[in-house]
C-alpha cells in the first residue's frame, strides 16, 4: 500500500537564497532588495492562505478588524465573534503573519541583510 507522505515530496530552494522557505512571512526580500525596490519599513508579507500585502497594509486591516469584533461585542454578537475568531481562520492568519514578519524583521539576519541593502544604495 502506497502511504500519502511517500508521494509527498518537499521541494528545496534550488536559488541559494531563502526566498522559497514556507517558514518566512516576509515575501520577495532579496528580489526586491536586488531590483531596489526594497522598503525596510513597510515590506511585502506572505499571509498564509490569502496572498501578500504591505506591512502597513496589514497592521491598517487588523486594527479594523479588531474594531468591527469590538463593535459586535458591545451588540452582544458573540456567536459572529466565535466564528471570525475560531472557524474563519482569516483573521488569525493576518495576526500570526503579522507576529512572524516582526520576528523575522528583528531577526539579526534580516538586520544584516537590511543593514548590507543600505549601504549598497
Amino acid at each position: 500500500m502506497i502511504k500519502l507522505k511517500d508521494l509527498i515530496k518537499e521541494e528545496e530552494c534550488h536559488c541559494g537564497d531563502s526566498c522559497c522557505s514556507v517558514n518566512e512571512s516576509l515575501y520577495n526580500v532579496s528580489q526586491d532588495m536586488k531590483d531596489g525596490k526594497f522598503d525596510e519599513k513597510n515590506p511585502q508579507v506572505l499571509i498564509s492562505g490569502y496572498g501578500t500585502t504591505n506591512l502597513k497594509t496589514l497592521q491598517d486591516s487588523l486594527s479594523r478588524k479588531f474594531m468591527d469584533l469590538a463593535k459586535k461585542a458591545k451588540k452582544g454578537d458573540v456567536e459572529n465573534i466565535e466564528y471570525i475568531l475560531k472557524k474563519n481562520g482569516v483573521l488569525m492568519g493576518f495576526v500570526e503573519a503579522l507576529v512572524d514578519a516582526n520576528k523575522e524583521l528583528s531577526s539579526s539576519k534580516m538586520k544584516r541583510k537590511i543593514t548590507m541593502y543600505k549601504r549598497k544604495r
